[in-house]
């Protein structure tokens, strides 16, 4: 690759003395990677490279350009082990050789590992003059191939976990033992080392496990296991099984593994079941029934007993000669399921029962029952043991037992009732329920048996009288008989006639209870209907008004109602026998016999007639009577007369017509319409001022009203309805005014409609208003666009649609960036007057049949309907655009341009609401506000896994401070002038019961957005100051130790901060100097009220220190008012601190500033010696980090204090 001769090389490096010609000749073409360095001091920035060889080049990928003049660092990078470079170092300071091993970088950034030789080359003084080496040449073999090779098979170790490992060059010489050899075999690990353990294998076991080893050597991959002997350190032979894996081929391993586990356990145990084999063969032939062992793949009858021969007859040899004999004496209806159920047993390896049929010899079927389980014996899988037993005669018996059984189950589940057995000893647990239990109460017959849903059911009203009943049949014996009410599945009430009698057994104890349940809701359910009938007529005949009178053939009175006391003033007891017409007017009399006479000659007629009735105190009542000829009826046997008193009727018509005239003048006055109609819908009536509203000017009277209204068929269907003798009360619209009007049917004294009369009241007023409160209830008052409400309805309507015709509903959910902006610089006025603005320009974007809503604040939405996620983009596009186009606010006209974040879904087919597809549009929209706002996002499932994860995270976060898992840590803070720890830094972490420890990092944002960082704040500082004080009572010698807390920014803007930090100060005993609170940066420079609040705090006593300084965007102007004490420097200035310079001049300027204000400067993130120095030079008060310790438990604080050895570590 490169061809420049040594010589060359060196004359590119400057300056060399003709010694290095000499030296570096005989490196050119060495395998090994050569490079020379000139013999610099180790403090200088490096040794300069005069000379590399071919095989550096190659090794690294660099040319002699980029090489020669530089320094080795160019090979160094993130993983260059730094223990190996201060070897390196240390040697070099020394003037001495070093081999190391290295990891380093080729020019294209890939990593390689080397075997480094280092050594100096001295002038001919051998350095004797003091000036150190001329040179060094470095000497480098690559090991990259080799060091995989190692991981890989350090990690292919690793699986064998305990296992006795041995790895093997390809020609059997060993490489590698594990401990676990000599742990196994008993011996000292050390003393087995380089060994060949199989040189201690029992002899007789030598040549196979040899011939073991030859094939695994011979052949690539896994090979068989092979078991042999090997002698223990106690002297005894254990039994072992090795494995072998040849991956002499795997270029990362090239070796063969061995794997040896110990089966001396097993190889015992195998003996003592050959010893007992026989024992149990014994056992197992005296068993009654036929034990075998089969092999459950080729079906070949490995041991049948004896017993085979008695119970079918064949001769034990059939099934040795035929395998299948077995399953060809099986009935045919039962082979088949009886070999998948083999089948599946001897799949899945499980227990199997089978019962089915086989021929014997004779020809008679048996009945077997087969249980079997599959084992492995003797080295063979597979094998299916099992026992046979003959249950002919209990499947006879079963048999006949069904028969008869279901002839009475027949017989029972026809009657048209519940049957059921019960319990004598659990009253009210059944033992049987029939089928007709679930027509009765809707649960299946079983959900009854065990069980105490019978007692469930029953009616609250009715269960203690039930259970009563039946713990007194269940003492005396006696028959019970009941009915009560139970509730049925669906919920209602069923109501049941329960009898049941109790049987005994052969001794005469009782047994159980046999009962049958009949419904009788309906009979229930018709004597109530039929009391209430009775009772309502009673009452209604009671109670009338009317006077209801029976009056025989001969004119004698049979019944007069109460109310004939109330109407004519005598007791009705006092005329019944009596002949009634004594007391009807002279001049209506005869009216009164002709209408009777005529009612006497047909029965069922009915007759209308209105006469005068003496009362008792001499005055005339006007009665109206209708009678109805019912001699014929049994129940009745008279003529029935219904009179109601209209007196008062009489004298009200008297008194309408005088006070006509009166209603005249007031119907011209008010917004109403009078009209009456004939029954052919002539007007006969028309007055009041509602007539002149409509225009109408000419007397309506006369004309026809299905004329004068034919353009208004509402108006005319309210007539034809009252023409039908209906009440009727609509509104309805003429024109442009709306009346409430009401329709009355006018009867003739034969109850025949002969017209209408009603009253039309103008609403229109009315109407329009309730038509604007119902447009305010769903439009936004600002824009006119709807609001949520009426969004919410459209959405689920839409939803409904989409399903029905199969076509796509899009959302977007848009949110104006920065809105808040324009709030708080030009007010509120002119926000509104943007909102108004935006909504016009987005009506112009959508379609008319879109909707378009306003959900509040800068929310809008926009619902396409039969729109897909293209046609959404596309809108979303053109509402870009539009609002793109500046806007000009306010009578200044203030310019301004308005980027809006939108978020996109699109439902899915079925099972969504509005509230989930607004949910997540406005979830995509949020998202799109996280990616840098101005833009849109689609919703995606992903999107609701994260909202999920966070709702899980902040319930988590709620159960977590309900139940105390947050801790405490404490990281100390060392004074750097006096080297001693001043106080402590109070870190909160939570121990979620799952999780273990969490970082602060993963739930601070989130409780700080919920609110929870407030209770989980005033929590950290109780907790702080009880610790303080704890410390300050157990070393009350040492100096003034403060603690530090951090207060969130939602937790310092709370009204109630100052009260909940003089008290949890007061509480816990310190004093207020020795408490300490943190905050930020932007939190301290928010505004005058924080600034208040700060003065406040500082006047009660405690620190304040201002957190991460440095990254804000303080005011100086601001700061210097600020009644702050510290200054915290942010930890990024840290990182970079001892080889950066303007990091350092940055943190400078900060402890500079500090001092200028008179306050204390604290470094935090102090990881390294060389940033404590600098921090130290620079004039830091005070540091943290981990360089003097990580956060530590409470329970640690005392154990630091007690030797300061983390001020110690850090000096």
């Amino acid at each position: 690759m490169h061809s420049e001769n040594t010589t060359g090389l060196v004359r590119d490096a400057g300056d060399v003395s003709p010694r290095l010609h000499a030296l570096t000749s005989a490196f050119e073409h060495l395998g090994a990677a050569v490079l020379v360095t000139k013999g610099a001091p180790v403090r200088s920035p490096g040794p300069e490279i005069v000379y590399a060889n071919a095989a550096f080049y190659r090794m690294t990928g660099y040319s002699p350009g980029e090489i020669i003049g530089r320094t080795p660092r160019i090979l160094q990078g993130e993983n260059t082990n730094r223990a190996s470079l201060r070897r390196v170092r240390e040697a070099l300071e020394r003037g001495e050789a070093v081999e190391a091993e290295m990891v380093n970088y080729r020019k294209d950034g890939s990593e390689f590992w080397v075997d480094m030789s280092l050594a100096p080359v001295f002038d001919k003084c051998d350095g004797k003059d003091g000036r150190g080496p001329e040179f060094w040449v470095s000497v480098q073999r690559e090991t990259t191939r080799r060091k995989r090779a190692e991981r890989e098979l350090d990690a292919l170790l690793a699986q064998y976990g305990t296992e006795m490992v041995a790895v093997l060059e390809p020609d059997g010489t060993p490489r590698y033992q594990s401990p676990a050899v000599g742990e196994t075999l008993g011996y000292d690990h050390a003393e087995i080392v380089g060994e060949d353990y199989f040189t201690r294998v029992h002899p007789e076991d030598a040549g196979r496990l040899q011939e073991a080893i030859a094939g695994c050597l011979a052949t690539p991959g896994e090979s068989p296991p092979v078991e042999f002997r090997i002698r223990h350190a106690d002297g005894t032979w254990r039994w072992f099984e090795s494995r072998g894996n040849n991956l002499s081929d795997n270029p990362e391993v090239g070796a063969i593994v061995v794997r040896t586990r110990d089966v001396t356990d097993r190889r015992e145990a195998e003996e003592r079941l050959k010893e007992t084999e026989e024992k149990y063969r014994t056992l197992v032939e005296n068993v009654p029934g036929i034990t075998y062992i089969e092999d459950g793949e080729t079906a070949e009858t490995l041991y049948d007993s004896p017993q085979i021969e008695e119970i079918l007859g064949y001769e034990r040899d059939t099934y040795k000669k035929d395998p299948l004999y077995f399953y060809k004496i099986m009935h045919p209806e039962d082979r088949d399921a009886a070999l998948d159920e083999l089948k599946t047993s001897q799949k899945d390896g499980t227990h199997s029962i089978m019962e089915y049929r086989v021929y014997a010899a004779d020809g008679r079927l048996v009945w077997l029952r087969d249980e079997a389980t599959v084992v492995e014996q003797g080295g063979r899988k597979n094998l299916r043991q099992g026992f046979l037993f003959d249950i002919t005669e209990r499947k006879r018996t079963e048999q006949q037992l069904r028969e008869t059984e279901q002839r009475y189950r027949t017989l029972v589940e026809q009657i048209p009732a519940a049957t059921y057995v019960q319990s004598v000893e659990h009253s009210g647990t059944l033992l049987y329920a029939s089928p007709r239990i679930e027509d009765l109460l809707g649960y299946p017959p079983e959900s009854f048996v065990e069980s105490a849903l019978w007692r469930d059911l029953l009616h609250p009203d009715d269960r203690e009288a039930v259970l009563e009943e039946g713990r007194r049949a269940d003492r005396t014996g006696e028959r019970f008989k009941m009915e009560y009410r139970m509730v049925h599945r669906d919920g209602r009430t069923v109501w049941i006639l329960d009898d049941a009698v109790l049987l005994h057994d052969a001794e005469g104890e009782p047994s159980y209870w046999h009962g049958i349940m009949y419904d009788v809701t309906g009979r229930k359910r018709a004597e109530a209907e039929l009391r209430a009938r009775e009772e309502r007529f009673r009452s209604l005949v009671q109670n009338a008004s009317d006077l209801i009178a029976i009056v025989g053939r001969d004119r004698r009175t049979l019944y007069l109602s109460p109310s004939f006391e109330r109407v004519q003033g005598y007791n009705p007891d006092e005329h019944v026998g009596k002949v009634g017409f004594e007391a009807i007017h002279p001049e209506d009399l005869a009216d009164v016999e002709a209408a009777f006479r005529e009612l006497l000659r047909e029965p069922e007629k009915s007759l209308r007639v209105e006469f005068r009735l003496r009362h008792r105190d001499g005055s005339w009542l006007h009665l109206e009577a209708i009678g109805k000829n019912l001699l014929d009826d049994p129940a009745v046997g008279g003529v029935v007369v219904n009179a109601r008193d209209v007196t008062e009727r009489r004298r009200a018509e008297q008194a309408l017509k005088r006070s006509e005239d009166h209603l005249k003048s007031v119907t011209s006055a008010a917004p109403i319409i009078l009209f009456a109609l004939d029954r052919e819908g002539t007007i006969t009536l028309a007055r009041g001022r509602g007539l002149e509203a409509l225009g109408i000017k000419d007397d309506l009277v006369g004309q026809q009203i299905f004329e004068v209204y034919r353009e208004f068929p509402a108006v005319l269907e309210n007539v034809q309805r009252a023409l039908a003798g209906e009440e009727v009360a609509r509104t309805v619209e003429i024109g442009s005014f709306f009346f409430d009007a009401r329709y009355s049917p006018v009867r003739d004294e034969r109850g025949e409609v002969t017209g209408v009369i009603g009253v039309a009241t103008d609403i229109t007023e009315r109407q329009k208003l309730e038509r604007e409160l119902e447009h305010r209830a769903f439009h936004d008052p600002l824009t006119g666009l709807a609001n949520r409400a009426l969004c919410m309805d459209r959405i689920e309507h839409a939803l409904e649609r989409a399903r029905r015709r199969n076509a796509p509903v899009t959302l977007l959910f848009m949110d104006l960036d920065d809105f808040k902006v324009v709030n708080d610089s030009l007010g509120h006025t002119t926000g509104d007057e943007l909102l108004v603005e935006v909504a016009s320009r987005l009506r112009a974007c959508v379609r008319p049949g879109d909707t378009l809503a306003r959900l509040g604040g800068d929310e809008f939405v926009v619902l396409l309907e039969e729109t897909d996620l293209d046609g959404a983009v596309r809108v979303t596009e053109r509402i870009s655009d539009a609002l793109g186009a500046p806007f000009y606010l306010g009578e200044a006209r203030y310019q301004r341009f308005v980027n809006v974040s939108v978020g996109i879904t699109v439902a899915r087919p079925s099972g969504q609401r509005a509230g989930d597809l607004l949910r997540e549009a406005d979830l995509a929209m949020y998202r799109a506000k996280e990616d840098g706002k101005a833009g849109y996002k689609v919703f995606d499932a992903e999107m609701g896994t994260r909202t999920l994860r966070r709702v899980e995270l902040e319930s988590d976060l709620r159960r977590g401070l309900e139940n105390g898992e947050f801790e405490l840590h404490y990281q100390p803070v060392v004074s750097l002038p006096e080297g001693r720890i001043t106080g402590f830094e109070a870190l909160v972490r939570w121990r979620h019961p799952e999780r273990g420890l969490v970082s602060p990092a993963e739930f601070i944002g989130l409780m700080e957005k919920t609110g929870l960082i407030v209770p989980l704040g005033r929590w950290v500082l109780e907790e702080a100051c009880r610790d303080l004080k704890r410390w300050q009572d157990a070393r009350p010698e040492r100096w003034p130790l403060e603690v530090c807390v951090n207060l969130s920014a939602r937790q310092f803007r709370s009204p109630r901060l100052y009260s909940e930090v003089a008290r949890t100060v007061e509480r816990a005993g310190v004093r207020p100097e020795t408490v300490n609170l943190e905050i930020t940066e932007s939190v301290a420079m928010s505004g005058a009220t924080e600034r208040e609040t700060l003065k406040r705090l500082r006047e009660l006593g405690v620190g304040l220190k201002i957190d991460d300084f440095g990254t804000g965007q303080s005011s100086l102007a601001y700061l210097k008012h600020l009644p702050v004490d510290a200054l915290k420097i942010c930890r990024i200035f840290a990182k970079d601190l001892a080889r950066s310079a303007t990091d350092r001049e940055i943190v400078g300027a900060i402890v500079r500033l500090g001092h200028a204000l008179g306050l204390r400067v604290i470094a935090e993130g102090v990881e390294t010696p060389e940033q404590l120095e600098v921090f130290r030079q620079l004039g830091c008060d005070l540091a943290q980090g981990y360089l003097f310790s990580r956060p530590v438990p409470a329970a640690d604080v005392l154990g630091l204090l007690a030797g300061n050895s983390v001020a110690r570590s850090g000096s």
